[in-house]
């Protein structure tokens, strides 16, 4: 019997998508939180902003400044992530 694939062998599969693809699998997964309770997405995202910072702060990754002359597309997935997940749940978003 087949094991179960890992995220991290996901995400490689992923990445290795056309970006139209990666943009509707992407869709996909937002679109399948929509049936979370807020307090079960409000958990999620909480334990994925300390994932990251634990990331930042062992220096396994480097953050990312906004820099006044970067282009908006180069945060365009974190920033469409974040604002259709908050819309959908009636957040203000500003």
């Amino acid at each position: 019997m087949a094991t179960a694939p890992t995220v991290e062998s996901l995400e490689q599969a992923a990445l290795r998508l056309q970006p139209d693809a990666r943009a509707k699998l992407a869709h996909t997964l937002v679109e399948s939180l929509s049936g979370l309770s807020r307090e079960r997405l409000d958990a999620l995202w909480l334990a994925e902003a300390e994932r990251r910072d634990a990331e930042i702060e062992s220096g396994k990754v480097k953050g990312i400044v906004w820099a006044p002359n970067t282009p908006v597309m180069a945060y365009w997935p974190l920033t469409v992530l974040t604002l259709s997940v908050s819309i959908r749940h009636g957040d203000q978003v500003l």
